[in-house]
């Protein structure tokens, strides 16, 4: 009995390793953000080759990655049903190439977004990542066929909120109001460029906020501290997961946009949070003050996308 017993936790303890060790598939693994100020002395004949360079670099890591995620899944279920030793050859997780991915496609968002700032005569479609391909013509699909991506119909959007932000400063205080303001105008645009979003809610009133946004100061403290918390006395606020979920759903919005960080040495966290399936996607960056506006929009409209994918 004790013999079966160590078996079991043996063989449950190395299928939950394994499963650890297993490799993303690709479409899973989130761009890495490039900044296209790197690429400003580029003129468009640059643009467009290390556009074509980065493109087939991206297309042929795509290939090695999906088939190396591929053989680990193929791995992980003949290890459970027929093998459970097998699961010790699986390769074991993501490595370089899968960084190497995810800061490629960063660098091609960031040649796109240059491209169009210089008004080079690029037909930027021909350089789409195959990934990004595939996936908007499954979605075109589903459209087509009248399918739902989620639980919501393509004719209705999703809705989301601004919380409150967590945005501090070390030194540089007196931007903060300015990083605020700059955030929000960048979830704006967001709802205002893309028909399956709806700004509905906002912590509080802002100039150039729609009119139809719904103000929220009755629910959250002056700080919003009812929202964010630390873990503990030395350690730094982060968003209280629960809360956020608990108000989001009283107010019933979709999903949910944060961002908490130091002005002093510029690094903010971006957070979207789905109430639906209550998963939180979440990038770190660096934004000096000049760019924070831009680079806001950039990582949540990123963040945005995510979603979306995994909606498919």
């Amino acid at each position: 009995m004790k013999a079966f017993i160590s078996v079991s936790l043996l063989v449950t303890f190395t299928i939950s390793t394994c499963m650890l060790g297993c490799a993303s598939q690709p479409d899973k693994l989130q761009s890495q953000y490039v900044s296209p100020l790197q690429y400003k002395d580029y003129d468009c004949e640059q643009i467009e080759q290390e556009l074509e360079t980065v493109s087939n670099r991206v297309t042929t890591l795509y290939t090695d990655l999906k088939k190396k995620a591929d053989g680990d899944s193929a791995q992980m279920a003949v290890g459970m049903i027929i093998f459970w030793p097998a699961l010790f050859f699986l390769e074991g997780g993501d490595g370089p190439e899968a960084n190497e991915y995810s800061r490629l496609r960063g660098e091609k968002a960031a040649l796109d977004e240059i491209a169009v700032h210089k008004k080079c005569p690029i037909d930027l479609d021909q350089y789409e990542l195959l990934t990004d391909k595939l996936k908007r013509q499954q979605k075109q699909k589903l459209k087509e066929q009248g399918k739902t991506v989620s639980k919501r119909k393509f004719t209705e959007s999703y809705r989301i909120a601004i919380f409150p932000l967590n945005i501090y400063a070390t030194w540089g205080a007196q931007y903060i109001g300015s990083h605020r303001i700059k955030f929000v105008q960048g979830i704006t645009a967001i709802a205002a460029n893309d028909k399956d979003i709806s700004l509905e809610y906002c912590y509080k009133g802002f100039e150039g906020l729609p009119s139809n946004v719904t103000i929220l100061e009755e629910v959250f403290d002056d700080q919003g501290n009812n929202v964010w918390k630390k873990r503990s006395f030395l350690s730094l606020k982060e968003p209280d997961w629960k809360e956020v979920g608990r108000v989001g759903r009283k107010i019933d919005t979709d999903l949910i946009v944060m961002v908490g960080g130091d002005i002093g040495n510029s690094t903010f966290s971006f957070y979207l949070y789905d109430i639906e399936n209550n998963q939180v996607y979440s990038k770190k960056v660096d934004a000096h003050w000049p760019i924070f506006g831009d680079v806001a929009e950039k990582t949540v409209r990123s963040l945005v996308e995510d979603f979306y994918n995994d909606q498919l």
